[in-house]
């Protein structure tokens, strides 16, 4: 499974090889930043699944870390969950930017930096990616996202 959030943090697109015309159920949970899930049932027969800010009942996409969490059932009776991490970042390399003149700031710069290379790593903890964003926003109330 893939989440991949577009280069203007509008969606995230879902793909999955357990995504087929042969599910009878499909599930996605998405976790924002460590909140409680929000349950999402589109049609069992998709192939692909594009996220939309609308899905979470928001106009835009918060930015953060999504924890999403797929689970199909195929018409066999088959069940399969997995799970994958998107990061919406796209203002925060803007906020970062300022804090690059100060070696004060060592810390923040690190977390994004390494934030920044998660995106397009697929064995990254969701729970990690989770870490570094609230290093760099200050915040400390650090919850397992819900995904490894």
């Amino acid at each position: 499974m893939t989440a991949t959030t577009n280069n203007t943090c509008t969606e995230i697109a879902i793909t999955s090889a357990n995504l087929s015309t042969s599910n009878t159920l499909v599930e996605i949970l998405v976790s924002v930043n460590g909140a409680e899930a929000i349950s999402i049932n589109p049609s069992p027969s998709i192939l692909s699944y594009k996220l939309l800010p609308a899905a979470l009942e928001m106009e835009t996409f918060a930015e953060g870390t999504y924890s999403i969490s797929l689970y199909t059932t195929q018409s066999s009776g088959d069940q399969t969950s997995e799970s994958a991490c998107a990061l919406v970042i796209c203002d925060l390399g803007c906020e970062v930017i300022p804090l690059y003149t100060d070696v004060k700031n060592l810390e923040k710069i690190l977390a994004y930096e390494a934030l920044v290379a998660s995106k397009d790593c697929v064995t990254c903890s969701c729970s990690t990616s989770l870490i570094l964003y609230n290093i760099i926003k200050d915040e400390t109330n650090v919850n397992n996202c819900g995904c490894s």
